[in-house]
């Protein structure tokens, strides 16, 4: 419904790279000239933003969150990751509200994409994949808390997520999703669980993630890698393809550009 392009390839002729490593940051352009000058910054509009409003009315939520537990108590799954699209009237630049959100909410994973007509915004703390030479791994994120407004409450709230038995099995069960996904495109016995439910603390939320890791077989391309594992397990459900088909049945809208899947 938002008439978005399925796949978006383009060839950048300068890059900005910047080494976290020593804080440097490079211009990088095409070799056999010396490229455009990076432009001088221009002023930024204000920005005019107004309400939220969910693609799903109240009611319809509720029901939709009833006949999951339905598909559950069936036996079809044992999570579904139902999600909504919310929208808002927005006047001003895309890059100031999306340097508005970095500010708000800082990620590990981050991204401004200017594809002409439409713009993508992102700000995600989730790692889906890295690949280090024949090295595979994804962290998925199961379980979430406030930051709390004193070091006792935010002390508090990491024991709740920490010894929290729902979120215990949410991460566990996706874990071994990610490692039958894994399993697809990894040398035999080399996919294992590195590290289960790390607390991780960022500026608004504590989260559990887990990190899981395979030696890629031979000849494995990143395409490859893309059909064996996404979308990932943790936004989706499990089992994957059949918790794909229940989101299907019951989100209004295609989900499109979603969850900061971006590299």
């Amino acid at each position: 419904d938002r008439n978005l392009p399925d796949i978006f390839l383009f060839f950048p002729t300068q890059m900005l790279s910047h080494d976290r490593s020593n804080g440097t940051l490079h211009h990088v352009g095409l070799a056999g000239g010396r490229g455009n000058p990076i432009p001088t910054p221009i002023p930024k509009p204000a920005l005019r933003l107004g309400p939220l409003t969910s693609n799903f009315s109240h009611d319809a939520y509720i029901e939709a969150v009833k006949r999951v537990r339905r598909y559950i108590r069936a036996g079809d799954v044992y999570q579904v990751n139902l999600s909504q699209r919310f929208r808002f009237p927005f006047e001003g630049s895309p890059f100031t509200l999306w340097e508005h959100l970095y500010a708000l909410n800082p990620a590990p994973f981050y991204a401004f994409i200017q594809a002409g007509d439409h713009q993508i915004l992102s700000t995600s703390m989730e790692r889906f994949l890295l690949r280090q030479g024949a090295t595979i791994e994804t962290r998925p994120i199961k379980g979430t808390r406030k930051r709390g407004k004193t070091p006792e409450e935010d002390q508090e709230l990491r024991r709740q997520l920490s010894t929290s038995p729902k979120d215990d099995a949410e991460l566990s069960m996706i874990v071994d999703l990610l490692r039958n996904d894994l399993g697809r495109i990894c040398r035999g016995r080399t996919v294992r669980v590195a590290e289960h439910k790390r607390l991780e603390s960022y500026q608004n939320v504590h989260h559990l993630i887990s990190i899981v890791t395979g030696e890629l077989r031979d000849g494995i391309s990143h395409g490859d890698m893309l059909r064996g594992t996404f979308p990932g397990g943790s936004i989706t459900g499990c089992p994957k393809v059949r918790a794909m088909e229940i989101i299907d049945e019951l989100e209004p809208h295609v989900r499109h550009v979603y969850t900061g899947s971006i590299g």
